[in-house]
């Protein structure tokens, strides 16, 4: 197999599991909160004490979603890192080639190509 059928079995490895995780809401979700915890303390209403416990909450939230979004994308890292790994160790330069110019530019047209025949397939 050719390091450029490798790259390309491993950018729409990539896109696939993109397209599964659940980023959407969690993202939503953050930027919500933060927009929450804004208007909190910008609020001339709301005394000091409730702007504290407020922030703290939205704060929390935040972390959450945070974690939640770096355990995913770490999750992604590895199943993207692993084939890599495996190519590797069969004496395919993968790395290199997914790195050049070239490479880099037909991984992202391809995975964009993927991404919407995916999304319009179903």
């Amino acid at each position: 197999m050719s390091v450029a059928v490798c790259s390309i079995v491993m950018a729409i490895l990539a896109t696939e599991v993109l397209l599964r995780v659940p980023f959407a809401p969690h993202t939503r979700d953050l930027l919500q909160h933060a927009r929450r915890a804004v208007a909190v303390i910008q609020s001339a209403i709301i005394s000091d004490h409730w702007k504290e416990k407020a922030v703290l909450g939205h704060a929390l939230r935040m972390a959450r979603h945070s974690i939640i979004l770096g355990g995913w994308m770490t999750v992604i890292a590895v199943i993207c890192l692993v084939p890599i790994l495996v190519a590797e160790m069969a004496g395919l330069a993968v790395f290199p080639f997914m790195m050049s110019p070239q490479g880099i530019a037909m991984i992202a047209l391809l995975s964009a190509i993927y991404a919407l025949i995916r999304k319009r397939l179903g």
